[in-house]
């Protein structure tokens, strides 16, 4: 089993962020089938906070890291 890394993790909500910003509207679409469609734009709006805030996140640890996305998010 391969370890998870600080740095898998990092890449990983890299990834995730990009995936939210470009994916918005399909997001949105998907949940306007089930919900009130606005899942695609809060998802974005937040990964967006992510990325512009990336180099002032408390990266000490794995931990830190999830805790400053998630209140971002």
């Amino acid at each position: 089993m391969t370890p998870v890394t600080q740095n898998t993790v990092e890449r990983a909500l890299k990834a995730m962020a990009r995936a939210a910003v470009e994916n918005e509207q399909y997001l949105c679409d998907l949940d306007g089938v089930v919900g009130d469609g606005d899942l695609g734009t809060s998802l974005a709006t937040g990964f967006r906070e992510v990325e512009a805030t990336w180099e002032t996140l408390d990266r000490a640890s794995i931990g830190n890291l999830f805790l400053h996305v998630a209140r971002i998010i």
